[in-house]
């Protein structure tokens, strides 16, 4: 990898690179869905439960079984959330935008799937979602060629959601989260594009479009709003004409407006907060975790939704109940800590966080200014709708940070440049082969966990309440 700073064209072993880690977190994806449990019954906790594989799984193929079997987009009953224990347990995600059920159900019928129920069903449905894992690590390597012209920055960046274990597994799953990673940071990147190229009707109508199928696929694709009129505000290259700024508008409107629409008519709410806020009631609740031990003042939030987001943005896999050491417990019976290798990853990120606040005086740091702004800003807006979830339901988990994946990987990766100022192939190699190691250590053990919580175990009619935005 050359170790030059900055270069005018993209070097080919540079793009085969990228295409190498696209695939190699499909691959990784795959194996991670081969080994994840498919609608099988076992331990959630102490308790029975109907699904122990990837999470909200089940209520996410159940939507897709409602498509194939051309019944349409659901609507989701309030009365029966709260009346009816299976449709409680089953249906919870009927409230979701459906641009990714619509993409599943579609890839099912290509793959064969006629029955979501169906075992076989499962490895086929979850492919899909490691197609746009791919996608992703592809779109921050571009957004970060595209934002900073540096080659090395693109590969390191690339690196990270590549092989963080978290990200694998949830490509590895039936979600509509991979498909808005990949919607949100394809729009930064095209949006990084024109804030150092300047700005085209073909890339303004382009951001527009992603903007607007990001927030048909889920509600959080809203963040991209604000940052897209900052990107039409800051200062840049060449601003864009009121002409394009009306066809980047159309491009939501399109694809966006009739759901919001739709919303308003079903639920009095283009965003269906008012229905879910209601159907949602019995999920735990802040004040509910305030009571617990370590929860009271700001243990809330830093002993609870900062400490499990922190492990799982490395990886808490299952029903966020598989830790990647014994038992997610300060202490095991022997007094040592299980949660030093979570610690020591937590340490080395800390550290390469601190090299991109370092690297943000370097010339090429600076040339980029206005996408770093645009970055940031969708960081903020991401992290001010997860403290505003959590500031009424407790849900510590990373997968709701990573709709801004993009600028959170180019950040790393412009600090591992950072530290390794004099040869950042050393750096980047050694970023990869942690990370690899990682992700690795997490497949060989994550299985092991699940094969302990997969008794025979009768559910009966006592299901789980569960259920996510």
């Amino acid at each position: 990898m050359p170790d030059s700073a900055n270069s005018s064209t993209l070097d080919r072993r540079i793009l085969i690179a990228a295409i190498v880690l696209a695939l190699l977190h499909a691959g990784l994806a795959l194996w991670f869905a081969s080994f994840t449990p498919y609608r099988s019954e076992g331990l959630v906790g102490r308790r029975p439960a109907p699904d122990i594989g990837a999470p909200d799984e089940r209520a996410h193929a159940n939507y897709i079984q409602g498509l194939l079997k051309g019944s349409g987009i659901p609507v989701l009953d309030l009365d029966k959330m709260q009346s009816d224990k299976v449709y409680r347990a089953e249906q919870y995600e009927n409230h979701q935008p459906p641009l990714y059920y619509l993409a599943a159900a579609g890839w099912g019928k290509l793959t064969g799937v006629a029955d979501v129920a169906e075992q076989s069903a499962g490895l086929r449905l979850r492919a899909l979602n490691a197609v746009f894992g791919a996608a992703t690590v592809l779109a921050v390597f571009f957004g970060a060629w595209w934002g900073f012209r540096r080659p090395d920055l693109a590969v390191a960046s690339a690196l990270f959601p590549a092989l963080l274990p978290m990200n694998v597994a949830l490509s590895g799953a039936i979600s509509n989260d991979p498909l808005l990673f990949a919607l949100m940071t394809w729009a930064m990147a095209v949006t990084a594009l024109a804030l150092r190229a300047g700005w085209s009707l073909k890339s303004a109508l382009l951001v527009g479009v992603l903007t607007g199928l990001a927030i048909l696929t889920k509600t959080t694709g809203i963040a991209l709003l604000p940052v897209l009129l900052l990107a039409v505000l800051i200062r840049q290259a060449k601003r864009p004409t009121p002409i394009m700024v009306a066809a980047a508008v159309l491009g939501v409107v399109v694809f966006a407006g009739p759901w919001l629409v739709r919303n308003q008519s079903v639920y009095h709410d283009p965003l269906a907060t008012n229905v879910f806020n209601k159907a949602f009631a019995d999920n735990p609740h802040k004040e509910s975790i305030e009571t617990l031990p370590g929860g009271e003042g700001l243990g809330y939030w830093t002993n609870w939704v900062g400490w499990w987001t922190a492990r799982s943005f490395i990886g808490v896999f299952g029903y966020m109940d598989i830790f990647l050491n014994e038992s997610g417990t300060p202490k095991t019976e022997s007094g040592t800590d299980p949660n030093t290798l979570y610690r020591a990853c937590l340490a080395v990120l800390a550290v390469v966080a601190l090299g991109w606040v370092l690297s943000l005086g370097e010339p090429w740091a600076k040339q980029g200014g206005a996408v770093t702004c645009v970055n940031a800003l969708l960081v903020l807006v991401v992290v001010f709708l997860f403290w505003r979830f959590n500031n009424v339901f407790f849900q510590g988990q990373a997968r709701y940070l990573y709709p801004a994946i993009g600028p959170i990987s180019i950040g790393f990766g412009s600090g591992l440049l950072a530290w390794g100022r004099k040869r950042p192939s050393i750096a980047i190699g050694a970023a990869a082969t942690l990370l690899l190691a990682l992700v690795i250590y997490a497949g060989i053990r994550v299985p092991n966990e699940f094969g302990r919580r997969s008794p025979s175990v009768s559910t009966g009619n006592d299901l789980p309440r569960g259920g996510v935005q």
